[in-house]
């Protein structure tokens, strides 16, 4: 399955830190404190976003076409 890691301790930060991580969910891993796990597809359909690639916009904006 495809996990994602976000900030675990502001709510309000809805930027993927890490990932897509592809984990069985039962091997013992762990991303440090500062992140919570959560499945790829749950944190996408309650608004997280990847962010912009590299020099690009606000992370969530579609990449311009220039």
């Amino acid at each position: 399955m495809m996990y994602v890691a976000v900030n675990a301790d502001d709510p309000t930060d809805m930027v993927i830190k890490l990932g897509p991580l592809l984990w069985d969910g039962e091997t013992e891993y762990d991303p440090g404190p500062q992140f919570r796990l959560v499945l790829e597809a749950d944190a996408l359909a309650v608004g997280y976003v990847y962010p912009p690639p590299e020099g690009g916009g606000d992370p969530g904006e579609e990449p311009s076409e220039d």
